[in-house]
């Protein structure tokens, strides 16, 4: 059942781990449980030797995170749960290094893996919130890279959208540990590129759209307020 929109059961607990990740799960049918529980061990076991974020915690605390927002909104669909723990595998760790690759051959292998591990439908919501990297053959720039990933973004499925509402929820919530600077820009590049972007996801998903872009302006006013105090 999808929480009321002014719930404040999307915050992010002071403490989590596998026990209160597994709660909200419990009741799920139990072929989808044990696919979130291999995804949430896999992504963990792989994301383990990245460096922390810039808040200290270990990089892991965010993927988690991404995928408790989407269960707390409602979603049910263990696809989108997996896509939400793994939306950084193919960025962030060493089995999907692109060294010697373009975009198009990265992803291409990375989709094979992942449908191993994950099956087809998450392995490619996976590759939807993938950025690109300048690889000199297909990408040039980091703005063109910027500017392909958000043009393609407009053109994937609504299960893919939530999934980067959900990463970029908790990015808006721990923007505390980036300069102000940072801060500024994330904010302004949330309201003016990814909310109109995260409109779409309403034709599909109305209600859990709108509780999770009205936590999203919530979690932006708490961050100006704070650095308007400084």
């Amino acid at each position: 059942m999808v929480r009321e929109l002014t719930s404040p059961t999307l915050e992010q607990t002071s403490y989590e781990n596998w026990d209160t990740f597994y709660a909200l799960i419990q009741d799920f049918p139990h072929k989808d449980q044990l696919k979130i529980s291999f995804a949430y061990q896999k992504v963990k076991t792989e994301h383990a030797m990245q460096p922390p974020r810039e808040s200290g915690e270990r990089y892991f605390e965010h993927l988690r995170a991404a995928a408790l927002i989407l269960i707390k909104v409602g979603i049910t669909d263990p696809d989108i749960i997996i896509a939400g723990l793994g939306h950084d595998l193919v960025e962030d760790t060493p089995k999907f290094k692109p060294e010697g690759f373009t975009n198009s051959e990265r992803n291409a292998n990375a989709f094979k893996k992942l449908q191993k591990w994950f099956g087809e439908r998450a392995a490619a919501m996976i590759l939807d919130v993938t950025k690109l990297f300048v690889d000199d053959k297909e990408v040039f720039t980091k703005e063109q890279a910027h500017q392909i990933y958000i043009a393609r973004l407009y053109q994937t499925p609504p299960e893919s959208l939530l999934v980067k509402m959900a990463d970029r929820l908790h990015n808006i919530r721990t923007l505390g540990a980036r300069s102000i600077a940072k801060q500024k820009e994330i904010i302004e590049e949330t309201r003016t590129v990814y909310l109109p972007l995260f409109e779409r996801a309403k034709e599909k998903y109305p209600v859990e759209t709108a509780i999770l872009l009205e936590q999203m302006e919530l979690a932006m006013q708490e961050v100006e307020a704070n650095y308007r105090l400084l």
